[in-house]
This record gives structure tokens, C-alpha cells and sequence, in this order.
């Protein structure tokens, strides 16, 4: 079998959590550029394709926003600051 030092193994899964984490607010930030900025244009072409109020079309970006926000924070940052708590008991 394999002979890896769990603290490396940790320091792995810590890096690929917070990598994780920083390239979904990278996506988040994005995300919220776009709603800022070509909002009006967004909600012309999926107020053709689907009957919505912009109210609706706000409505449906910020919750998707606080979601993935709250998936960020839940499955990568909680988890990377309990991973890199552990490895400081090792």
C-alpha cells in the first residue's frame, strides 16, 4: 500500500477546498457583474423565452446568488478551516 503522511494528505484536501472556494467567488463575482451591468439586456432574452416580471428576474438571481454563496461557505470554507484546525492537532 501506499505509505502518505496524512498530514500532507490533509494539506492537500485543505488546498483543494480553498481553491475551490476562491474560484467560486470568482464565479459569484462574476455572476453579479453581469446582473449589474447587462441585467436589463439578460432580462429581455429570457423575458421572451419565459413570461416573468424583472421583479421575478431579480428575484431568481439574488436567491441563486445565496445559494451558491451558502454552497461555498458550507462545502469548501467550513471545511477547509476544520481541516486546517486538525492539522495543527497532528
Amino acid at each position: 500500500m501506499n505509505n502518505l503522511d496524512p498530514k500532507a494528505l490533509m494539506e492537500a484536501k485543505a488546498k483543494i477546498m480553498i481553491s475551490c472556494f476562491l474560484w467560486g467567488i470568482v464565479l459569484l463575482l462574476i455572476w453579479f457583474l453581469i446582473f449589474i451591468f447587462l441585467g436589463d439586456w439578460a432580462f429581455s432574452v429570457y423575458s421572451q423565452m419565459f413570461r416573468m416580471t424583472h421583479h421575478e428576474f431579480d428575484l431568481i438571481n439574488y436567491c441563486g446568488m445565496m445559494a451558491v454563496k451558502l454552497v461555498l461557505f458550507f462545502f469548501f470554507l467550513i471545511p477547509y478551516i476544520a481541516i486546517k484546525r486538525a492539522i495543527k492537532r497532528l
